[in-house]
């Protein structure tokens, strides 16, 4: 049996779905723990005695496995629930992710020795963005100039050298509930705004003209390039993922081919980073360049085989985890 690490909001639910349905072709079976329902008995239980026995446990709609005789798992963005969540004081709020973070960790230590996608602690590494940037030159792959900073007189100077046309990237997540940054146009008031530089590292990269986007998501050894006609739009052309992904959307995706060349960086940098699944965002240039952005070991994939009519992520998946 694998073990998927999820919620049941609509996203990962769905992926799920299409992951389980592939597998039982397979004669396979997985079961989801919820971590969003933690409040209503979907737990993780660590249980050491005396004696010198350890029973970890998984209780999944109200049965107990143990988490040891998984043959697999996935990681598939296990969030908590919007009352834990939800709190106005931040430090409780992430006191409270901290604790359950580290019950995952347990998880992520007993089945360490079991096929994962992908293995949780390469993830945790490759998801930062200096680590990643590194290993795309390292691999021969393009990146944008690139600065990484919260000194208000780098970011100061690095705009100027972009000529006024500066993007702004997160260099993580946001751990507040429903909060969705995404990468937007810098200009002058923010430059002149030390306080929120200083207090917010964050990546800066030149404004890049784009003919279309890519996201290749990668599963194993197998490539699924997406062309994301991004430009269509204004109010997509600068980050895509304004446009909602959770359900089919207006934005046109299809599936394409790219160069074997740059599947080979892109395979090699998988194997630098070691993981066997990622989904890359590169963007495609009027002269016909090929601009790595980055790469999310746990990127969301359902919607592209959502939008592009084709399961052979999922089957990919499934094929993976036999």
């Amino acid at each position: 049996m694998i073990l998927a690490l999820g919620t049941s909001a609509s996203q990962d639910f769905v992926a799920f779905k299409a992951i389980e349905s592939e597998l039982k072709k397979r004669k396979k079976e997985i079961i989801l723990f919820k971590q969003d329902l933690c409040l209503n008995n979907e737990i993780i239980s660590y249980k050491f005695s005396e004696n010198g026995s350890f029973v970890p446990l998984i209780n999944i709609e109200g049965k107990n496995y143990d988490i040891g005789s998984f043959e697999g798992a996935i990681n598939l963005h296990p969030m908590l629930p919007r009352e834990l969540l939800g709190f106005s004081k931040i430090s409780l709020r992430q006191f409270i992710w901290k604790q359950f973070y580290e019950m995952r960790r347990g998880v992520w230590m007993i089945l360490k020795d079991k096929k994962w996608l992908n293995d949780p602690f390469s993830a945790e590494m490759a998801e930062n963005k200096v680590f990643q940037l590194v290993a795309a030159q390292k691999v021969g792959l393009t990146i944008p100039a690139t600065l990484i900073s919260s000194s208000p007189s780098d970011v100061k100077n690095f705009y100027l050298k972009c000529g006024g046309l500066m993007i702004n990237k997160i260099l993580s997540t946001s751990p507040i509930l429903d909060k969705v940054t995404f990468t937007h146009l810098v200009d002058e008031c923010d430059i002149d705004d030390n306080l929120s530089i200083l207090i917010s590292p964050a990546i800066f990269q030149p404004l890049i003209k784009k003919e279309y986007e890519l996201r290749i998501t990668i599963v194993g050894n197998k490539l699924f390039s997406t062309k994301i006609n991004s430009q269509e739009n204004l109010a997509t052309s600068i980050d895509w993922r304004v446009h909602p992904v959770k359900k089919k959307s207006s934005i046109q995706m299809e599936p394409t081919l790219i160069p074997l060349e740059l599947e080979v960086k892109i395979l090699n940098l998988m194997r630098l980073l070691n993981l066997n699944y990622g989904a890359v965002d590169m963007i495609v240039t009027p002269q016909g360049d090929y601009v790595f952005l980055e790469i999310n070991p746990s990127g969301q994939w359902y919607f592209i085989q959502e939008n592009t009519r084709c399961n052979d992520i999922a089957s990919a998946i499934a094929d993976f985890l036999c």
